[in-house]
């Protein structure tokens, strides 16, 4: 099962935790532990592909720098969090942030999808 998630992850493009922290959540593994382990996975992962795109010119780092800034209070606040909830409500804010990331994505794909053989 993870090694299909991975499989699935490298043919999208998807950030490895989109799927592999939903999967492992399932498969039974303590959600804080599984979510700060795929947060290794994806800084490393991450680090290379940001690499590959500084060396092709492909960073805009003028939305880099306010990104960045907007984006660490909401990691630091979900850390807070984190620490602060008990292992039945990650697993439940995992599930429903899951649900609403992917009933967009359909969305957004079933939208471009009418737009475009119209």
């Amino acid at each position: 099962m993870c090694i299909g998630a991975g499989r699935i992850c490298g043919i999208t493009g998807a950030g490895s935790p989109i799927l592999s922290v939903p999967v492992m959540v399932a498969l039974g593994f303590p959600a804080l532990p599984t979510i700060a382990a795929s947060q290794r996975l994806h800084i490393t992962l991450s680090s290379d592909g940001s690499l590959g795109n500084f060396q092709n010119d492909a960073i805009a780092f003028s939305v880099v720098w306010w990104l960045t800034a907007l984006e660490m209070p909401g990691v630091a606040f979900v850390v807070w969090l984190a620490h602060k909830e008990n292992s039945a409500t990650l697993k439940i804010i995992v599930a429903v942030v899951c649900i609403l990331v992917g009933s967009y994505i359909l969305v957004k794909a079933q939208i471009s999808d009418l737009l475009c053989t119209q």
